[in-house]
């Protein structure tokens, strides 16, 4: 019986991944699993352990849209899975977090009636 393949990322090893369906805070929730492919292979030590195009999946740890006076939208995923094949690898990353610009101006034209 063979091992199952295992190696490991070194820590602060960025992965590029694209998505393979939309994400937006004002309509996924926390907790939803999304899908998306590696957009570079990852390599270590000269090896590619993962191919590009390679499908990952993941969830929103947390999703907040945007409030019409306080707060700015915000998402923060990360990433539980990379598939090969038929087989699943699970993996732990850290949280990607994008927060969307302040709106202050529009916010208070709304407010003001403008």
């Amino acid at each position: 019986m063979n091992a199952p393949k295992t190696f490991a990322v070194p820590e602060g090893t960025e992965l590029t991944v694209a998505l393979v369906n939309s994400i937006s805070s004002g309509k996924n929730k926390t907790g939803e699993e999304f899908t998306a492919s590696l957009a570079e292979p990852i390599v270590i030590n000269g090896q590619t352990v993962a191919a590009k195009g390679a499908l990952v999946n993941g969830t929103i740890v947390d999703a907040e849209g945007s409030g019409r006076v306080s707060g700015k939208a915000s998402i923060r995923l990360i990433l539980t899975s990379i598939a090969d094949g038929a087989k699943t690898y699970p993996i732990v990353t850290k949280a990607f977090v994008a927060e969307a610009e302040a709106s202050k101006r529009r916010d208070g034209g709304i407010i003001g009636g403008a």
